[in-house]
């Protein structure tokens, strides 16, 4: 029997986000400097999405085309994961990825004054728990709280911010080259990602060295 379109995607989404959600513990196990994790998270993938063109020819289309728009995607994603990684050593990765997690808000609060979009009272009860959340985590006891601490609550803030811009100019470049298969677009994207990240962390001084356990 075979399964059905829309339950087999709901699959792959749902092992996709249970593999995503062992990302943060994974960057702090690491024992790496939080650039140097990014850039390696870059490398494999840029790698994998390699392999994966190699072997399934139907998803280069397009690889060749529109690179400067690719780039820009992979510089927010370089933002976000410059900003996420660090949040997880400041405030750990459960907090960090609850934070970054905001972009949907921040998705949604563009949609409604750039493109008029409406919502309804669902979404503003969710954001008006979701703000009352975040008070009760961090707010009632912000002046009493280390300054690293809020350093994180804010790079964790921003980590949602970088992600939010960088879904917007993926799906934006797609809607524009809708002849580049996604997974081309993805390669692209990651390479430039791993290149932002390598350079940033040649700048900061760190080591690619992998450390062994």
């Amino acid at each position: 029997m075979s399964v059905p379109s829309p339950f087999k995607a709901a699959l792959l989404v749902l092992a996709g986000a249970i593999m995503l959600s062992f990302a943060a513990i994974f960057a702090r196990l690491s024992g790496m400097p939080p650039t140097a994790s990014g850039f390696y998270r870059m490398v494999f993938g840029c790698l994998a999405f390699a392999a994966l063109l190699a072997l399934r020819p139907e998803m280069r289309a397009g690889w060749r085309d529109n690179w400067a728009g690719s780039f820009l995607i992979g510089a927010f994603f370089a933002a976000d994961i410059w900003f996420w990684h660090r949040a997880i050593e400041y405030i750990g990765p459960g907090l960090s990825t609850l934070l970054a997690n905001f972009q949907v808000f921040l998705l949604t609060a563009i949609g409604v004054i750039w493109m008029r979009e409406r919502v309804g009272w669902r979404f503003a009860s969710g954001l008006g728990l979701a703000m009352g959340g975040l008070w009760l985590l961090f707010g009632r006891d912000w002046a009493n709280l280390p300054p690293d601490y809020r350093l994180g609550v804010v790079l964790g803030l921003l980590t949602a911010l970088a992600y939010a811009l960088y879904l917007l100019s993926l799906r934006g470049f797609q809607i524009r080259h809708g002849h580049i298969r996604p997974e081309a677009r993805l390669l692209q994207s990651t390479f430039f990602c791993a290149l932002i990240l390598g350079a940033a962390n040649l700048v900061e001084g760190n080591s690619f060295v992998i450390p062994t356990w």
